[in-house]
């Protein structure tokens, strides 16, 4: 048995998070990219469509006036919103306070015809934004329910996976077996950014069986720096119930053991 191994606390051990945070960093940080950049980028989206029309149509639903107006245009939008085709009807309208106002809203296709007249609503403080009654001033959709759904909501759960797997190797190295290791296979692979090395070895298990493993070991940690430099000082912690799962460790991984102190000589129990 190496050295390495003898340097290993007992388990239970205390594992430093240092040793387990950068497991499958790849899904930590898609899950980051998904959840805090989509995330702003869903609240500017959001905050964008609460603003300048959508504000006004707030406005006006809050403190409603209503008026009676002449219809002077009917354009047809092109397409379809919000699964509905509609027109842009512009009108004219008047206050006690303002003799003629103008404006335009959404209308539903077919509804209104120019000189016909409607009921207009328009906010009692700004009677400049206004909209016929059931139209609407914009045609545009929220799209912040649909970006979290599709983004958000999924890199949550990529983040929970991660952060699971820290979970699950922190307890491996903290409650597993430790063996001395045998590297078969020590390369770094190509293009990736940070450097990865894929490390194929084997170890054996309590019961003396060989078992064979891979794993991915980022070069400029400690344990892929020692990979390269000392590799016959690494182990093997490995599960004693499903020995298949195991995790490359150096002693640098745990807090070392606490010592007790031996009762003195002549002392009673």
């Amino acid at each position: 048995m190496s050295h390495e191994v003898h340097e290993v606390p007992p388990a239970p051990r205390e594992v430093r998070w240092s040793a387990v945070l950068w497991l499958r960093w790849p899904l930590a940080l898609l899950g980051f990219v998904l959840v805090v950049w989509f995330g702003l980028f869903t609240l500017m989206l959001h905050w964008a469509r609460e603003g300048s029309s959508h504000r006004d149509e707030l406005g006006i639903a809050a403190d409603p006036g209503a008026a009676t107006a002449t219809i002077e245009r009917v354009d047809s939008v092109p397409g379809t919103a919000l699964g509905r085709r509609w027109d842009r009807v512009e009108y004219v309208f008047a206050t006690p306070q303002h003799p003629q106002m103008r404006g335009h809203s959404f209308v539903e296709q077919g509804r209104h015809a120019p000189g016909s007249a409607a009921t207009v609503e328009f906010r009692r403080g700004a009677p400049e934004h206004s909209r016929l009654l059931g139209a609407r001033l914009n045609l545009l959709p929220d799209p912040a329910p649909w970006f979290f759904g599709l983004l958000v909501l999924p890199g949550v759960f990529v983040l929970l996976v991660w952060l699971l797997g820290v979970v699950e190797a922190r307890r491996l190295l903290a409650e597993g077996d430790a063996a001395a290791v045998e590297i078969v296979t020590l390369r770094l692979l190509p293009g990736v950014v940070p450097g990865v090395l894929l490390v194929r070895y084997r170890f054996r298990d309590r019961r003396a069986v060989v078992r064979s493993a891979a794993a991915w070991v980022r070069a400029r940690s400690a344990l892929g720096q020692r990979l390269q430099d000392e590799p016959r000082h690494v182990v093997a912690i490995h599960d004693r119930g499903r020995p298949e799962r195991s995790r490359l460790a150096i002693a640098g991984d745990f807090l070392p053991a606490p010592r007790t102190s031996l009762p003195r000589a002549g002392s009673r129990a």
